[in-house]
């Protein structure tokens, strides 16, 4: 039977909702943001910066809505200015490194992630996201230190118990990986995705609960069709005990 392997790595995500600003425009920005309204915060950040183009955090609220509509080529410019107001900026270094990932450009994207860390040594996202682009390189041993950083500055992300897991089983480790699986589904009862690694890794057989739960939990997320389509790929055996 093929080896088991989890689903692909999460996007490195993007710290797209910082502390709500005092400032009027920048606070409207926000919360269009947190709530997903991306086009509409887009479009309120091209009308402020006209007025205010020296503002760093208006071009950095700018970059991360131009990323996370994927127009990476708009946020990459955005970040330069950004970068050049702010060059020491930890958030922002992050953020473009973020951007990197998302292009699949894991050695810029590690290098920036890098930089992050070294202005800010605990700052626990640019860790996580370092695994994550040096798990995407095959880098394995590198993206184990990463992780094992970024839990030890935040022990309580559910994410990166998940991706460590995940780093563990490409290796055959399947106890250490079912271990931080298991750490995951602790922290956060509703993230599908260590259900979903958890119940391929056990063999669970169709009828069994756990897969009932985990169909639940994708209903309930909006993700049902993902989960299913990875399911319909496994091997029969993995979801019927055969």
């Amino acid at each position: 039977m093929a080896r088991i392997r989890p689903p692909r790595l999460r996007e490195a995500d993007l710290e797209v909702t910082p502390t709500t600003p005092s400032d009027r425009p920048l606070a409207s920005i926000a919360r269009l943001m947190q709530k997903g309204w991306l086009g509409e915060a887009v479009r309120i950040c091209l009308a402020v910066v006209k007025q205010l183009p020296g503002n760093t955090a208006l071009w950095s609220f700018l970059s991360n809505a131009h990323a996370a509509q994927h127009q990476y080529a708009n946020s990459f410019r955005s970040y330069g200015r950004v970068l050049a107001a702010a060059p020491d900026s930890a958030n922002v270094l992050n953020n473009f490194g973020a951007v990197h990932q998302l292009r699949s450009e894991s050695k810029r994207a590690a290098g920036c992630f890098r930089r992050a860390f070294a202005l800010k040594p605990d700052y626990a996202k640019a860790h996580y996201n370092l695994g994550n682009a040096l798990k995407e390189a095959s880098e394995r041993g590198a993206s184990i230190c990463a992780y094992e950083q970024a839990i030890a500055h935040n022990p309580g992300d559910a994410e990166a118990h998940n991706n460590f897991g995940t780093v563990f089983e490409d290796q055959g480790h399947t106890t250490r990986t079912l271990g931080e699986l298991s750490r995951a589904m602790a922290m956060d009862e509703t993230y599908v995705e260590a259900h979903y690694n958890y119940a391929l890794l056990q063999r669970f057989q169709a009828v069994d609960p756990t897969l009932d739960n985990l169909q639940q939990l994708d209903s309930e997320q909006g993700q049902s069709r993902r989960n299913k389509n990875r399911l319909a790929f496994a091997p029969r055996s993995l979801v019927t005990g055969e």
